[in-house]
């Protein structure tokens, strides 16, 4: 999902991969399979088989854990920010947990084209690094967030597969 605003002072791109479930719905379905498993669990119970029971916790706690990583994993964002004459890159899983701030004049964008197009990869570079953005993103929603960074201050480059990007 790409998310742009801007304003006369402050243009920003914000990039998450798609969800189809937040955590809230992921709760709710857990506790609607957890309690369509304990009551056939109980069911067995009473007629003998106690021992199904720990297997229908362990199987719920195995989703839960499933479903809590997944979550986690599409909590991902990567922010661009470019406010007067610098550009800030931030990345990481509800906080940013790596950013780097560079001037805008030194700053472009790279983007490496491969043999299948989903596999273009995307990234800001300057003369203090490189930083890969987006690899999340599938190929049309890279090419919305190549569009969108047309549309910013940034300088656009593009290279071949067999190139090496240098910062």
């Amino acid at each position: 999902m790409i998310e742009v605003s801007e304003n006369p002072q402050q243009w920003r791109m914000v990039l998450r991969p798609n969800r189809s479930a937040d955590w809230q719905f992921n709760k709710y379905l857990l506790m609607t399979l957890g309690g369509i498993s304990f009551c056939i669990a109980a069911g067995f119970a009473l007629i003998g088989a106690w021992v199904i029971i720990p297997f229908a916790g362990l199987e719920i706690l195995a989703l839960s854990l499933a479903l809590y990583w997944v979550c986690w994993k599409l909590s991902f964002c990567h922010c661009i920010t470019i406010n007067g004459d610098e550009c800030l890159i931030e990345k990481g899983v509800y906080y940013p947990r790596q950013s780097w701030r560079w001037r805008l004049e030194s700053t472009s964008v790279a983007i490496q084209s491969q043999a299948p197009p989903s596999m273009a990869r995307c990234f800001v570079q300057s003369a203090a690094g490189s930083v890969e953005i987006g690899e999340f993103l599938d190929n049309t929603e890279k090419q919305a967030m190549i569009r969108a960074l047309q549309e910013s201050k940034l300088v656009i480059r593009s290279f071949g597969p067999e190139e090496k990007i240098e910062a």
